[in-house]
């Protein structure tokens, strides 16, 4: 339970980042290449990982805070909206595919890239690196 409560305290600390999450530059010629890229995006994500710091937390801790009712999930739509899910408490921004592996997802008008690695979508603020894996 006690690593719970951190895990909690270090979400609790990057809540501030669901302004930093989002999808929104990036040059958009129109082109069908662009599409291709963001085929790979589109879904709803849900937490896997954290690493903060080096102290990193996955499996049953994530699973315990699920039940909870404490998850965080990102979603992306094919129309370019993005909405970041922290514990209930969502934010909606956009997001752009880059290339094929890179999406920007902007909130709050702040940009940040969330890129993909395998089957895993990960982004990273303030020290604090996230995984999502596609429900």
């Amino acid at each position: 339970m006690k690593k719970i409560i951190k895990v909690l305290m270090a979400l609790a600390l990057i809540a501030g980042m669901a302004a930093l999450i989002g999808c929104g530059g990036g040059d958009n010629d129109g082109g069908s290449e662009e599409e291709d890229f963001s085929a790979s995006f589109v879904g709803v994500w849900e937490i896997d990982s954290m690493d903060e710091d080096g102290k990193i937390t996955t499996g049953e801790d994530l699973v315990k805070m699920k039940e909870l009712g404490l998850n965080v999930t990102i979603t992306l739509s094919e129309d370019g909206k993005a909405v970041f899910n922290l514990f209930g408490t969502k934010t909606e921004g956009t997001w752009e595919a880059k290339d094929a592996n890179t999406c920007i997802i902007t909130m709050d008008g702040k940009p940040a890239d969330a890129k993909l690695e395998g089957d895993a979508l990960f982004l990273e603020s303030s020290g604090i690196k996230m995984g999502f894996k596609k429900q």
